[in-house]
């Protein structure tokens, strides 16, 4: 076990079930559209992460960007301090490779394409 490593985990873990919390709220009083409302929570994160390099990006958007990087740094630090030196270490680069792509499909998803829809090119 590397103590540093569970730190900066613990600290990770803190870091995003707050972030988590704060987004959650923020979500839920937003003065958005009802479409925007009930298009859940997902839109709204995405939205956030996509205009962070705008001109109009506020601190909001920035808490997004730090919960979304420490949502992918969660799993290979915590996986790194617990098997740092042992061959874990090929299951925490598997799990962390898994977990990002995940996160990525989650946020932002293919097009749904109907059945008499035909791809664009």
């Amino acid at each position: 076990m590397s103590i540093p490593l569970i730190v900066v985990a613990a600290i990770l873990l803190v870091l995003v079930a707050g972030l988590s919390f704060y987004l959650d709220r923020r979500f839920r009083v937003s003065l958005t559209s009802v479409e925007e409302k009930s298009a859940g929570l997902a839109f709204y994160y995405r939205s956030l992460l996509n205009s962070v390099f705008s001109a109009d990006a506020g601190l909001e958007n920035w808490l997004a960007l730090a919960h979304y990087v420490a949502l992918h740094l969660l799993i290979p630090v915590t996986g790194l301090g617990i098997w740092l030196r042992t061959d874990g270490n090929f299951l925490v680069v598997i799990g962390s490779l898994l977990w990002s792509i995940q996160l990525v499909q989650r946020l932002y998803p293919g097009p749904v394409f109907d059945e008499w829809d035909e791809p664009a090119d």
